[in-house]
């Protein structure tokens, strides 16, 4: 019985063809198909291939078909690679949608998986709570997300920034119910480019017709939101004190739990994915024009397949028809500096007035 089972792993295996070949030479098919327990036909056809082919012929052969008709070109298949090496976050729903890619979606996963370029599946314990029913019970600008990003971390833009002049700080505002994203950039990370971005962006959706009184800001508590984490309960930040002047609501999430800032931390991984790992920036003004345009893209054409499939833009349009949609997405990212040396001035108009950069 061991004796048997030894030969039945060892089935199908190059050395013993090479011996059941020349088993059967010497001893004859019907001996050699009793000994390894196996049939006449089987033993034969090892025969056969050997007297043919010698012995790379006992070999496995591919069973894959010589012609596939309905096999995806070539070409198509480099440029798939092509595309997800360029936008290395899109995956294939959204390249097939954007590019008018002529296949299925399944058939550009089977092309990705098959170069190397599918991203691991995280595992369900980092997942976080699935919360858009809760989302979706709000309006749009009632609840503001903000925050701000280091951006010198960042490898493909940290050698641009250094010899180019290229901003070392991003803020940016996030709107929960839409998407609707804002973001403008400083040299420092300071209460003074907090408040002025804030007041920047609060100051333009008022123009486009949304009610400060009911709009709720959510930050972490960052020193450059709140203070000193030393000062005095009555003590009132220059941030604080911005939000209560224009009749904001200021919220506060508890001490390390970045996780409910997810919605501008899943725009700060958007944006590293799809703007600063992948573009190129001639000099600053260049920057600056790149980031214009990809903030209008992200308010105006990315849809979001968290929220049905809509844009920031369509959602605006479709909740609150009394805001301006058109106006609402397309405040210009700035240098906040702009807005120092303008005399603290945010104009009625952010689109015209300053030197972005």
């Amino acid at each position: 019985m061991m004796y048997y089972q030894v030969v039945k792993k060892m089935s199908n295996t190059f050395d013993l063809r090479v011996r059941m070949v020349r088993m059967a030479e010497e001893a004859g098919i019907s001996a050699t198909a009793r000994y390894y327990r196996t049939t006449r036909k089987t033993v034969q056809k090892w025969v056969r291939r050997y007297r043919e082919g010698g012995l790379g012929a006992l070999q496995d052969r591919s069973r894959a078909p010589k012609r596939i008709p309905h096999k995806m070109p070539s070409e198509l298949e480099k440029k798939i690679v092509e595309l997800r090496k360029r936008y290395p976050a899109w995956g294939p729903r959204r390249l097939k949608t954007y590019f008018d890619l002529a296949c299925s979606q399944g058939a550009i996963y089977r092309v990705l998986r098959q170069n190397g370029l599918v991203r691991k599946r995280k595992k369900k314990w980092k997942k976080r709570r699935d919360l858009r029913k809760l989302k979706a019970a709000l309006k749009p600008f009632e609840k503001l997300i903000l925050d701000g990003k280091d951006l010198k971390d960042i490898e493909h833009y940290w050698p641009q920034m250094r010899f180019k002049r290229l901003p070392e700080y991003q803020y940016t505002a996030r709107d929960v119910r839409t998407g609707t994203t804002y973001f403008a950039f400083s040299e420092t990370n300071d209460s003074t480019s907090a408040t002025i971005f804030a007041r920047y962006v609060l100051e333009h959706l008022a123009a486009c017709g949304v009610d400060l009184k009911e709009v709720t800001v959510q930050t972490d508590n960052g020193s450059d939101l709140i203070g000193s984490a030393n000062k005095k309960p009555s003590t009132t930040s220059a941030f604080e004190a911005m939000l209560r002047f224009l009749g904001v609501n200021h919220v506060r999430i508890p001490p390390a739990s970045p996780t409910w800032n997810s919605d501008v931390e899943t725009f700060h991984r958007l944006c590293e994915d799809e703007f600063y790992d992948i573009e190129a920036f001639a000099d600053r003004r260049a920057f600056f024009d790149k980031a214009a345009t990809y903030q209008l893209f992200f308010n105006s054409e990315r849809k979001n397949s968290w929220k049905d499939d809509k844009t920031p833009w369509d959602l605006i349009r479709q909740l609150s028809p009394h805001i301006d949609a058109d106006r609402a997405i397309a405040l210009r990212p700035i240098a906040l500096g702009s807005l120092i040396e303008s005399a603290y001035h945010v104009p009625a108009l952010p689109m015209t007035g300053i030197d972005s950069t």
